[in-house]
């Protein structure tokens, strides 16, 4: 047991060419250490829905200089709903230097499935109404694709606050009065704050709009920080 493993992490396989297997293997061996691991401590722990999926991602994804990520990666990842319910997850954000404020979301199930999405550039605003915005543009692409059983997640504290509590911060706003109607349509919606880091995939689309869209599938570029959530991992940005 010990020379495989040795064998493995030190690309001891004669005239193999992928010299990127013992990162591969090693991804692979401390997926499933820290799995156990939390499985065993941590409770309500969320497994990958498909495992194998995952070591699959691990063995062909593109380990290249240029494509290894320069960040890294913690274990305080996107939290599923439960099996009857869908996720949305949305924020709000400056994009870059350009002082363009955009809003976006994405609608997810309780294997991380992609079931819709949105992109939408507001313009110049400020960035807590970039937030409402968000919000609003979840509960309505959630609404308009029929889910009856909604988590509405932001990672903007004080305006989930704000609406959980009546506060006069967005108070008479549009925007707040519009999602006060959509909340109050025939469905179940629970507002949830959510940390940044567990709020990765929504962050990334704000930051990536150029132009406002709705989102049937996962975007090409943001495919892998989708397999990231999926394997339990969230770059730290």
């Amino acid at each position: 047991m010990r020379d495989w493993m040795s064998s493995n992490l030190k690309n001891d396989f004669g005239d193999s060419k992928d010299d990127s297997w013992n990162l591969r293997w090693g991804v692979i061996l401390w997926l499933l250490w820290s799995w156990r691991n939390s499985y065993v401590f941590t409770e309500n722990f969320w497994k990958p829905p498909d495992p194998l999926a995952t070591f699959l991602f691990c063995i062909f994804a593109d380990f290249s200089d240029n494509n290894i990520p320069q960040r890294d990666v913690v274990l305080e990842c996107w939290t599923p709903p439960s099996a009857t319910w869908v996720k949305a997850n949305v924020d709000g954000a400056v994009k870059g230097d350009s002082a363009m404020v955009c809003c976006s979301g994405v609608i997810r199930d309780a294997s991380g499935k992609w079931l819709g999405g949105f992109s939408h550039s507001l313009g110049c605003c400020g960035v807590y109404e970039a937030e409402e915005w968000a919000v609003l543009m979840g509960l309505k692409c959630a609404w308009d694709e029929g889910f009856k059983k909604v988590i509405l997640a932001s990672d903007c504290k004080t305006l989930i606050d704000d609406l959980l509590q009546g506060s006069a911060t967005s108070l008479g706003s549009t925007v707040h009065l519009q999602i006060r109607h959509l909340l109050d349509l025939d469905w179940i919606v629970q507002l949830q704050y959510t940390p940044r880091n567990q709020n990765v995939l929504a962050d990334h689309l704000a930051k990536d709009v150029s132009c406002s869209s709705i989102l049937r599938s996962c975007p090409d570029h943001l495919r892998t920080v989708l397999a990231t959530n999926c394997m339990g991992l969230t770059p730290l940005l």
